[in-house]
């Protein structure tokens, strides 16, 4: 059919058997011919590669900032609820854009003697899998120091401040 067609024509053997256009295509990873377990792959790293702080702090004629940041690169995560929502697996509490075009199709390939059948386009792969890179600015506080002379000896180092948490990410 079309759809094995294109894939035989971008260089993949025919193994999906009865798939069709707006189904997930599969890498045939040890070139069996077929999509099994064999195929799987690891495709990604929860834990970061590499992970970073940066605290700051200046003063200047009594006035005084500090701020603190930190984040994680190189790494990715899966997201259940987000893969609930677009998932291809019936139609009910979906996001509004899955039941359009530009998703694919729900599919369930026919039984074979011995064989549980596949629901293609839900298994996993590499579409559900989200960068999880980050930078936050955890705390900044921008803070004033009065000279004692202010208060004639009644208080002493007193400071006013402003300061948030989890300004951005």
């Amino acid at each position: 059919d079309a759809w094995n067609a294109y894939a035989v024509e971008k260089g993949k053997a025919e193994y999906q058997k009865g798939a069709r256009v707006g189904d997930c295509l599969y890498e045939d990873i040890n070139e069996d011919g077929e999509i099994t377990d064999a195929d799987r792959d690891i495709l990604e790293s929860g834990m970061p590669k590499f992970s970073f702080g940066i605290s700051a702090r200046a003063e200047w004629k009594g006035f005084d900032l500090t701020v603190s940041t930190f984040g994680a690169l190189g790494y990715h995560v899966t997201d259940f609820i987000y893969n609930q929502l677009t998932s291809c697996y019936g139609v009910g509490n979906k996001d509004p854009k899955v039941l359009s075009d530009g998703y694919p199709n729900v599919y369930y390939s026919a039984s074979e003697a011995g064989h549980t059948p596949y629901v293609w386009n839900d298994l996993f792969s590499e579409r559900k899998i989200q960068n999880a890179n980050y930078w936050k600015l955890a705390n900044i506080e921008l803070g004033y120091n009065f000279s004692d002379d202010w208060f004639k000896g009644v208080v002493t180092n007193v400071r006013a401040y402003v300061s948030g948490q989890n300004i951005a990410t």
